[in-house]
């Protein structure tokens, strides 16, 4: 038998079987279609689409994302960021999450190298702030010092001297500094050993002088009083009669 008549007596066969089957009701049902695939890709709900992984909640036969965030922020104590399955909780500048990982802890910005402070500095909720001693001005995180001397900003009655973070007062000659440390009083230099005077001190403003009393001529330091020699040739009488301090004319004089 030839393969040609072969195929057709086959072919027949298969029709006639075929035809029986379909008037007996024993046709194959055709292939059922693919299950729809679940929405998260690592975590397959259990066979019947019944229960969820942790973080999941099953809609019908399909498991979506619980947002944590949603319910009293997560338990979070600033941000809570919700992701596919979970969540974790953040804090705002200057905050660190404590090991509970929900609440929210100041960062003592101070306790590492004073802040980047130059002199003070002083930690806040959330943040920090520099300072400076009295006397310094704050320039960013450094403290600068105040010429209080230039900037009129001391109370020196006379003079003003700038030293770092401060100033100093101080007077003229002939002045003492007062006890608040800024005005300045006349010295009386002739309660001190008579200001160096051999006879006649008096005192004037910032200053002093020596005199002398009748008899007398005071010397070139300006000190000292040198006796009147009456009796020499350019003395007014012809007669003298002389001592060490005064002198008697013994004649009118001319």
């Amino acid at each position: 038998m030839s393969s040609l008549l072969r195929c057709i007596l086959l072919s027949a066969v298969a029709c006639i079987l075929f035809s029986q089957a379909h008037s007996q009701g024993y046709v194959s049902p055709p292939p059922a279609p693919p299950r729809p695939r679940p929405t998260y890709p690592t975590h397959p709900p259990t066979p019947g689409y019944t229960s969820c992984p942790p973080g999941y909640q099953a809609y019908g036969k399909q498991c979506k994302d619980i947002n944590e965030c949603n319910v009293n922020n997560g338990g979070c104590n600033h941000t809570c960021v919700n992701f596919d399955g979970s969540y974790y909780c953040t804090c705002n500048p200057g905050y660190r999450l404590s090991n509970n990982y929900h609440t929210c802890m100041d960062i003592n910005e101070c306790a590492w190298d004073n802040g980047g402070c130059d002199q003070k500095c002083i930690n806040e909720p959330g943040s920090f702030s520099c300072a400076c001693y009295e006397g310094f001005r704050l320039d960013h995180y450094r403290c600068q010092d105040i010429d209080e001397c230039n900037e009129d900003l001391d109370n020196c009655d006379q003079r003003c001297f700038n030293t770092k973070g401060s100033f100093l007062c101080y007077c003229y000659p002939g002045y003492d500094l007062g006890v608040d440390g800024a005005s300045c009083i006349d010295k009386n230099e002739c309660w001190v050993s008579n200001g160096g005077c051999s006879h006649i001190c008096v005192n004037s403003q910032g200053n002093y002088s020596c005199e002398c009393p009748p008899g007398y001529t005071l010397d070139s330091n300006l000190r000292t009083c040198n006796d009147v020699d009456e009796c020499n040739p350019r003395s007014p009488c012809e007669q003298r009669l002389a001592n060490n301090i005064q002198y008697i004319c013994t004649l009118t004089c001319t």
